[in-house]
């Protein structure tokens, strides 16, 4: 190194090291959920078909049983989709299918709660804000894995729903 500087000067020796440094890794862009959530989403409910059978047969209610077995029927046999389009510009569009009945919607978003794995997305339709938290897959920066979220209302407790980029 003493050579080096000797040869060409300290000065012409930092600059070499500074830019081998920038373009090698030091400049590269951090990707960010906040921009890699940005996009077209596709979820399907994940029923614990063990988790539905065991609540149902230790449920009492009848009528509790009998809307249980209906939203697993309705949710996670009938092959319900939900997708969302998750716009830059901080709005989304939705689409719930449920065999033949389709239901759209849309609002605002935002993603807040950030850490590791876990973020908690929030969308706001016709003034009501709601809360999901997120799961992230290990790899979802990198573009290759989605996220997942609890199954809504009385299946919070025994599915998910899995989303995949569209």
């Amino acid at each position: 190194m003493l050579r080096i500087t000797n040869v060409f000067g300290l000065g012409f020796v930092v600059c070499v090291f500074v830019t081998l440094i920038n373009s090698v890794g030091c400049g590269a862009k951090v990707v960010r959920v906040e921009d890699r959530i940005i996009g077209a989403w596709q979820g399907r409910y994940q029923i614990d078909q063990a988790a539905v059978e065991k609540r149902i047969q230790e449920t009492k209610d009848i009528s509790e049983r009998l809307m249980l077995e209906a939203a697993v029927q309705t949710m996670g046999n009938a092959g319900a989709t939900f997708d969302i389009d998750l716009k830059k510009d901080g709005t989304f569009q939705s689409k719930l299918a449920v065999g033949e009945t389709v239901t759209e919607s849309s609002g605002t978003w935002q993603l807040k709660n950030v850490e590791g794995l876990q973020a908690t997305l929030v969308t706001t339709e016709n003034e009501t804000s709601h809360e999901h938290p997120l799961t992230l897959d290990a790899d979802f920066l990198t573009g290759a894995g989605g996220f997942s979220t609890p199954a809504p209302g009385p299946l919070a407790a025994l599915g998910a729903l899995k989303f995949k980029r569209l």
